[in-house]
């Protein structure tokens, strides 16, 4: 019979969380929208703002700052940052419950049992993502804002505030959703990438290799990584762990070295 190896790859793929990926996107769509309609429901008010410029122009900038603030009361009358924070914490759960699945998928296939592990730092982690992805989230409708305040700000001097003032709202509105779009994609990455690799140095794994989704997405010098070791103490020459780099959906591969890890697990365990 053929002695297994020491030290090796499992053969099971560790999965990205693309499920994940997508919720976080349909929130992020959600808010962007959100704060859309919360604009567009002034838009009348800027309108007559234009009309009567020319009667109150000593006014004005406070007119406009006037209707910027009832548009972000609406906007947070709409969704709240309770809200907000809540909605991330579910998705940071979601991740870190599939990465949980791929993690004892993975490690039963190679080690025959379930293994069960204790996790104290997950708490924090997770509390860590939700509060810097908050920040990073609400960047979005305060950048937004600032431009459209710019964008009347401009229409009043030019006087072409009234011309197609919905279709300048709306291309600044696409910026905005497209980089929550990023935001999403990137952050979900990186939460992955930071549960992946504690969970795999905490029983004692040192090194992965890495794996990309190998399609047209992956950026070359990922390309290049495809199927090499590197240890988790030393990231690759100019770049970092898989998940770690902006919209990395690289994975990966733990290298189950026997005499080093230690774990406990039970044998035929429940499959996932």
């Amino acid at each position: 019979m053929k002695q297994k190896p020491r030290r090796f790859v499992p053969r099971r793929k560790w999965l990205y969380p693309f499920g994940v990926e997508r919720e976080y996107q349909r929130f992020a769509k959600l808010l962007t929208k959100t704060m859309l309609e919360a604009t567009k429901e002034e838009l009348d008010r800027f309108r007559r703002l234009a009309v009567n410029s020319a009667l109150k122009a000593d006014s004005i900038s406070e007119d406009i700052l006037s209707i910027m603030q009832d548009i972000k009361k609406r906007f947070n009358g709409k969704i709240t940052a309770a809200q907000i924070t809540a909605e991330l914490k579910r998705i940071a759960q979601q991740a870190g419950n599939f990465n949980s699945q791929q993690y004892r998928a993975v490690m039963r296939s190679a080690l025959q049992v379930d293994i069960f592990q204790h996790e104290p730092w997950l708490n924090e982690l997770a509390n860590m993502w939700t509060t810097e992805n908050a920040r990073l989230i609400t960047t979005i409708p305060e950048q937004f804002y600032g431009e459209i305040e710019g964008v009347v700000s401009r229409g009043l001097m030019d006087g072409t505030l009234t011309d197609g003032l919905g279709e300048q709202i709306e291309r600044v509105y696409g910026v905005s959703e497209r980089r929550a779009q990023l935001i999403a994609r990137d952050q979900v990455g990186k939460l992955n990438g930071d549960l992946t690799m504690y969970r795999q140095t905490t029983i004692g794994i040192e090194s992965y290799v890495w794996s990309t989704s190998k399609d047209q997405r992956v950026r070359p010098d990922h390309a290049d990584r495809e199927g090499k070791e590197y240890r988790w103490d030393m990231p690759p020459s100019g770049g970092q762990a898989p998940g770690k780099e902006i919209y990395c959906r690289c994975v990966a591969l733990p290298v189950i070295d026997l005499d080093k890890i230690h774990y406990v697990g039970m044998p035929g365990g429940i499959k996932l």
